[in-house]
């Protein structure tokens, strides 16, 4: 008995086929995007108005004579930063003012 073979339809072709740099970059953009839309619940058309920017390419870091945004990590934290949404840093325990009291305190100044 021959074997015999079921014609392949489009969409099966189209699973089979390796993405596109254009599609991959497509899909994470979206990814990325869904991942702000959680975030963004008050700026969220500040939110969108910078990322349609950054994916048209005209986004700047800084002012409109810094560099062109290509990350789009970077272009979510300008969205998230200009929103007024960003994470505030935190302070690190330590720096020089606790440099300047282990000194006080070794050189019996404190």
């Amino acid at each position: 008995m021959g074997v015999f073979f079921r014609k392949k339809s489009e969409e099966e072709i189209k699973q089979e086929q390796p993405e596109t740099n254009a599609e991959k970059k497509a899909k994470r953009l979206e990814e990325l995007k869904k991942e702000i839309q959680g975030k963004a619940k008050g700026g969220q058309a500040k939110v969108a108005k910078v990322m349609r920017e950054f994916k048209k390419g005209k986004l700047h870091s800084g002012d409109k004579k810094g560099p062109v945004v290509k990350n789009p990590k970077q272009a979510i934290a300008i969205a998230l930063s200009e929103a007024g949404m960003s994470k505030p840093q935190k302070k690190k325990d330590g720096g020089m003012i606790r440099f300047k009291k282990q000194y006080q305190m070794h050189n019996g100044k404190f």
